[in-house]
């Protein structure tokens, strides 16, 4: 892996970290105003976009870009745009 590549990832740790703590207010939000009716598919998609986004940055961590690069993929299948991408 190529030291531009890596630190392109290294520039998307930030904006993951930024997504993680949107997607939790968000979900704790829709939470508090569904006063139990919440459609749990759009909970669950929180869950996942937190999920996901924190997987990438430990990949990202590990140095493991190649695993980090498909996991971007998924966010990106899920409607999430990263700024830095």
């Amino acid at each position: 892996m190529s030291i531009k590549l890596t630190m392109r990832f290294r520039y998307l740790l930030e904006d993951l970290l930024d997504l993680e703590n949107r997607s939790r207010i968000k979900t704790e939000k829709l939470i508090q105003d569904s006063e139990g009716n919440l459609p749990i598919s759009r909970l669950k998609k929180g869950h996942q976009i937190v999920a996901l986004s924190r997987a990438i940055r430990v990949l990202i961590d590990q140095k493991m870009e190649d695993e980090a690069e498909i996991l971007l993929t998924l966010l990106e299948e899920k409607g999430v745009i990263l700024p830095g991408r």
